[in-house]
C-alpha cells in the first residue's frame, strides 16, 4: 500500500492546474492558458504513474484546492467564481479519487479556501472524503495510524526565503509536535515519527535517525505574483509526495517534475561595434548629417545638442 500526498492545487489561478472544457457562470469559454495546460499533462502523467504501480492508495489532499476569489488583491485569475474553481478541481480530484481506496482532506489556507474551509466543504463531500470524528470531510490536523508509525499531517509550516535553511522549520516543529504531546498525554501520546507538511510550493525531505521524518510536499502551481515579489530567485517543485514502507521504516519521496527552461530574451547585435552600424564614422561619432536620432548633431566636447 502506498500513502499518496497532494497539495496546493490553487485552481482558479492563472499560474496553476486548469482543465479543458471550463466556462464562466454565463457559459463564456476560459480555455486554459499555456501554464495550465503544461500543468494538465504533469497531472495526468502522475495518474498514469500511480495507477502503475498495481499498489493500494490511501490519498491526503494537504490543503489549497483552490486559489480563492480576491480579485481586489488577485489579479492573476481564470476566474473569480468559487463554483467554476472548485468544478475545475473536481475534474483534477475525482480521478484521483476514483484509484484510491480512501481520501483524506485536510484545511488549507483561509485566504484560499475560506473561513474553516466554507468553499471547498462541498467539494470534500462530493469526493466522499473520510469523516473525521465530528462528522466533517475536513480536518484541521490528520493523525494516521500506519502499521507500527503515526503520521501527522497539516498544511501550514513556515517558509524561508532563504533556501539554505529550507530543513530548520520542519525539523524544528516535530520536536515541537512531540515535545507538546508529551506534555499533554505522557507515555500514552501517539508516537508520531512521520510529518507531512504542505503550503510552502517547495518539497523538502528531512531525515533526522533513528526516527523521525518530515516532508513537505511539492505544489501544481507556478510562481506568481506574490512569490516573484518575496522570493523572485526562486521557483516552486511541481509534483506529488509518495510514502511507502521499506525495510529501513517509513520512506517519504517526491516525486518532482523538470520545470520549463526560463524563456532568455536575446539582444540581437549585442557584440556589434557602433562602428559596424550603417551610418556611423570611426570613432562612435555620428557621420556627417546623420543626426542620431536626436534630432541634430552631438558635439563631443561638451555634449551640446544642436538641432
Amino acid at each position: 500500500m502506498l500513502l499518496v500526498c497532494v497539495s496546493d492545487l490553487h485552481c482558479g489561478s492563472a499560474n496553476a492546474l486548469w482543465p479543458d472544457g471550463m466556462a464562466d457562470d454565463e457559459g463564456q469559454p476560459l480555455p486554459p492558458n499555456s501554464i495550465g495546460r503544461w500543468l494538465d499533462e504533469r497531472w495526468w502523467q502522475m495518474l498514469d504513474a500511480l495507477m502503475a504501480t498495481n499498489e493500494r492508495l490511501i490519498t491526503v489532499l494537504v490543503g489549497d484546492a483552490i486559489q480563492g476569489s480576491h480579485p481586489d488583491r488577485d489579479a492573476q485569475l481564470m476566474t473569480s467564481s468559487l463554483y467554476v474553481q472548485c468544478e475545475a478541481a473536481l475534474k483534477y480530484l475525482r480521478p484521483l479519487r476514483e484509484i484510491s481506496d480512501e481520501m483524506y482532506m485536510v484545511h488549507g489556507t483561509g485566504w484560499h479556501e475560506g473561513a474553516g474551509g466554507e468553499h471547498v466543504r462541498a467539494l470534500a463531500k462530493q469526493l466522499d472524503c473520510h469523516k473525521s470524528d465530528t462528522g466533517s470531510y475536513l480536518y484541521w490536523q490528520l493523525y494516521m495510524r500506519l502499521g507500527e508509525h503515526t503520521a501527522h499531517f497539516a498544511h501550514h509550516i513556515g517558509a524561508s526565503r532563504v533556501q539554505a535553511y529550507e530543513a530548520s522549520a520542519p525539523l524544528r516543529d516535530m520536536y515541537g509536535l512531540v515535545g507538546e504531546l508529551y506534555r499533554k498525554y505522557g507515555v500514552n501520546m501517539p508516537g508520531v515519527d512521520l510529518m507531512i507538511r504542505a503550503h510552502r510550493h517547495r518539497s523538502v525531505v528531512v531525515y533526522k535517525p533513528p526516527r523521525f521524518h518530515i516532508a513537505v510536499t511539492p505544489c501544481w502551481q507556478l510562481t506568481g505574483e506574490y512569490d516573484n515579489k518575496v522570493a523572485p530567485g526562486s521557483f516552486a517543485d511541481i509534483g506529488y509526495l509518495v510514502v511507502e514502507e521499506t525495510q529501513r521504516g517509513l520512506l517519504a519521496r517526491p516525486e518532482v517534475f523538470p520545470l520549463p527552461l526560463p524563456r532568455v530574451e536575446i539582444v540581437e547585435g549585442w557584440n556589434a561595434r557602433r562602428d559596424d552600424q550603417p551610418g556611423r564614422a570611426a570613432g562612435g561619432v555620428a557621420a556627417s548629417g546623420d543626426t542620431g536620432g536626436r534630432g541634430g548633431t552631438i558635439r563631443r566636447g561638451n555634449l551640446s545638442h544642436a538641432g
